[in-house]
């Protein structure tokens, strides 16, 4: 019933675990901020599952149609194969459900995370923003790549 987050939740956590295992501690971590953006809004929709599920899967058609859109500005010479108005019938359908249309649910990580419990705040708060530096190359994430005196002679 939950596929659809707990398939990549096992695929990352996969990735997670052979990056740490062959040594690139630093590369896993933006691997481990995944899994718990994934964790986070599966505890979140389990909270609410009849609703909160049919709003995961109707923000797939607010995506295709970003998507859509993104494509034909960007790159209108690519040949994909898509059913145009099928993808503007069933966004025009759900769009209203959603307040952005950059993510599934009207509440952002952080206040799903303090939803679902004291924990899942504290993850949100300890892994997932040290974990971020990772993602956006912030210099505490290059010192973590880089040994400090390289990193100061180099850059």
């Amino acid at each position: 019933m939950y596929y659809f987050v707990l398939g990549p939740i096992r695929k990352i956590n996969g990735a997670f675990k052979v990056l740490v295992i062959n040594g690139y501690e630093e590369d896993s971590q933006a691997h481990l901020r995944i899994l718990l953006e994934q964790a986070i809004t599966l505890l979140y929709i389990l909270l609410n599952p009849e609703e909160r599920i049919q709003q995961y899967n109707d923000y797939c058609y607010v995506d295709q149609h970003n998507t859509m859109a993104k494509v034909e500005k960007y790159r209108p010479f690519y040949e994909i194969d898509y059913d145009k108005e099928e993808i503007i019938q069933n966004y025009e359908r759900v769009k209203d459900k959603f307040k952005s249309k950059n993510r599934w649910s009207n509440k952002n990580l952080r206040e799903m995370a303090k939803e679902v419990g004291k924990e899942a705040e504290e993850w949100y708060e300890f892994i997932y923003s040290w974990n971020s530096s990772y993602v956006h190359s912030d210099i505490y994430s290059l010192k973590g790549v880089f040994e400090h005196e390289s990193l100061e002679t180099s850059l």
